[in-house]
């Protein structure tokens, strides 16, 4: 019984001392700051071609429905966005795929890092840290209901936030997985 409880008190304060660990350590990126310049940029081109956006990640309406947050059009990684998304496109809408290619976008090769929702919203996933229990992301977002795109509910914490310009903002959250 003794060891039990002193087996459950080392993993309670090794729980503890990594949470605290993975929660600091996270500061706001001054060199993707510095390049809002091309996040406005590439947001302009994906607000332009929000039509054929929709068209070549096969979105309905519908689909909306089925969203619990916001209705996502595009949540793409570069595989995606590069095979799916520009394929067909223009060159304009290709030019996107150079800030994977400069690392300005995280380049997860599962999950999507940067989305675009019905209301013309864009997040843009600029680096994430995957842990066990959670993971902590950095984003640029731009979101003209200033509702922060969406991120820091649903028991995720926002542990830092830096508005950058009329709609733009600079969050750094972290997620907690649900198992």
């Amino acid at each position: 019984m003794c060891y039990l409880k002193t087996t459950f008190i080392y993993t309670l304060t090794a729980s503890v001392v990594l949470t605290l660990v993975t929660s600091c350590g996270h500061k706001i990126n001054q060199d993707t700051i510095s390049n809002l310049d091309r996040y406005k940029k590439a947001k302009d081109i994906l607000i332009d071609n929000f039509d054929n956006i929709r068209q070549s990640a096969n979105f309905h309406d519908y689909d909306s429905l089925k969203q619990v947050y916001r209705s996502t059009i595009m949540d793409a990684n570069r595989y995606y966005f590069e095979n799916i998304i520009s394929a067909d496109s223009n060159e304009e809408l290709k030019s996107i795929l150079k800030l994977w290619d400069d690392g300005l976008i995280f380049n997860d090769k599962v999950y999507g890092t940067i989305e675009l929702t019905k209301d013309s919203i864009v997040i843009f996933v600029t680096d994430f840290d995957k842990g066990t229990f959670s993971g902590v992301g950095q984003y640029i977002i731009y979101d003209p209901t200033d509702n922060k795109g969406g991120l820091g509910k649903n028991g995720n914490e926002i542990l830092e936030e830096k508005k950058l310009d009329n709609n733009w903002t600079y969050i750094i959250e972290k997620k907690y997985w649900n198992y």
